[in-house]
């Protein structure tokens, strides 16, 4: 049940912001190993599940799922901070107060953080975090 949360938040990820941005370079948890481009914009999309509470005991019980959605976006320093959180705003429009079609899983807070740069020419880098839970 926790690769039904994994695909059903992945698929409203593909279905809005790697659909509206299709030469994204995405990175995602266990694919090959893909080398980040250093000239263009790109980001690391992770569902990392978290604690799991029993919602309905009995003999055939539910479960509530937590978890958090990670959108790390990285952007060279030649794109300027704006097109990041352009991206940024995409996955929160996806999001925020979202709930999957079967009803089984919502996003209930999101959030922004940045990491400037330490030095002129590196990266600036915004990550961005959707926590969820699902019953099943």
């Amino acid at each position: 049940m926790i690769t039904d949360d994994i695909d059903t938040l992945r698929g409203q990820f593909l279905a809005t912001v790697v659909a509206d941005n299709p030469s994204l370079v995405v990175i995602y948890d266990n694919q090959p190993t893909v080398e980040p481009p250093v000239d263009e914009v790109w980001c690391r999309f992770v569902v990392r599940p978290g604690a799991k509470i029993v919602a309905e005991g009995g003999s055939t019980p539910r479960y509530k799922q937590l978890g958090t959605i990670i959108l790390q976006i990285v952007v060279p320093p030649e794109f300027g901070d704006t097109v990041g959180y352009e991206l940024a705003e995409q996955a929160d429009a996806a999001f925020a107060n979202w709930r999957s079609a079967d009803r089984a899983v919502t996003v209930y807070e999101t959030n922004y953080r940045t990491i400037p740069a330490r030095n002129a020419g590196e990266e600036f880098t915004i990550n961005y975090s959707a926590y969820w839970y699902s019953y099943r």
